[in-house]
């Protein structure tokens, strides 16, 4: 990452949101940069999908780190 030049980060940007704000403001972050580090809590799966890349942490440890598009079938061989 660090030889990313052009990277944001987030700290929780959807808190409080509805749903069509969240829409909004997930359109806005996407345009910002190609890399964007997003820190959120509670993560609906119409958010998740936004995503290309992610890092799942539980308990101060990370339990999954990789594309979107494979978390589902992580989790379900891990049999959660």
């Amino acid at each position: 990452m660090l030889s990313i030049k052009e990277m944001n980060i987030w700290g929780e940007p959807l808190n409080g949101l509805n749903a069509e704000l969240t829409r909004n403001i997930l359109s806005h972050i996407k345009k910002f940069s190609n890399t964007n580090v997003v820190a959120l809590n509670h993560v609906p799966k119409v958010v998740l999908d936004v995503f290309d890349y992610v890092i799942i942490m539980y308990n101060s440890a990370i339990i999954y780190s990789g594309p979107v598009s494979e978390a589902d079938e992580y989790f379900v061989e891990m049999g959660v």
